[in-house]
């Protein structure tokens, strides 16, 4: 789902994930999306759970299903429930925008698109749908070495010398880093920006999920 879910920010669209439905709750009761892509193998209420209390309470929300369940009496229930649309996998992340701009289409209404997040490196600030926030040098610092390294990915141990170098220490140890990245989720969730904003790459390092533009004068 990261995959997927970077494919529409990459195409300037704004989305968000979640890994339950409590998660799902606690983001819908500050923000209700137009469209709602939902796996039915989920932990705790599944996906066709989900989509039957949705429609009761969000009758206006369009729900796209996308799952491994292919048989045909699944897809109809799925539709019973409240699906509007019943997607099986694979499907591609081009395919599933395809689907999105449809839905969009029939709703009448505007494709969900994303705003740009601002960041003056000179005045050390983040910006975002009239927010702002003050990073601290180390977190700038860090934040740019992502910004500027190739698909906004840096190994850990680059990282390490980047804190390295802006801390003027010895050995920067990576809890130290790892604080530091904490730190800027933090900043980047307080002025409404995605989540996640920086994910962790199994034996690679940290990944920058977002798209920001750099004031650098």
């Amino acid at each position: 789902m990261d995959a997927i879910i970077e494919y529409l920010r990459g195409e300037g669209v704004s989305a968000t994930g979640f890994s339950c439905g409590d998660e799902l709750d606690q983001h819908l009761a500050f923000n209700v999306p137009s469209i709602l892509i939902l796996d039915v193998n989920l932990p705790g209420e599944n996906g066709f759970e989900i989509a039957r209390r949705l429609r009761s309470s969000l009758p206006g929300l369009c729900i796209v299903m996308m799952t491994d369940l292919k048989a045909e009496f699944q897809k109809i229930h799925g539709y019973e429930v409240g699906a509007d649309v019943y997607l099986a996998k694979p499907v591609s992340p081009a395919e599933l925008l395809a689907v999105i701009k449809s839905a969009c289409r029939r709703l009448g209404s505007q494709l969900p698109m994303s705003s740009r997040v601002r960041f003056d490196f000179k005045q050390s600030t983040l910006e975002f749908s009239g927010q702002s926030t003050t990073l601290n040098s180390m977190e700038k610092h860090v934040l740019m070495a992502l910004i500027q390294a190739e698909e906004q990915i840096l190994p850990t141990w680059r990282l390490l010398e980047v804190v390295t170098d802006a801390a003027g220490l010895a050995d920067a140890e990576k809890a130290y880093l790892e604080m530091q990245i904490f730190r800027l989720r933090k900043k980047f969730q307080s002025i409404g920006a995605a989540n996640p904003s920086i994910k962790s790459v199994w034996k690679e390092g940290y990944k920058l999920l977002l798209n920001v533009d750099v004031v650098t004068g």
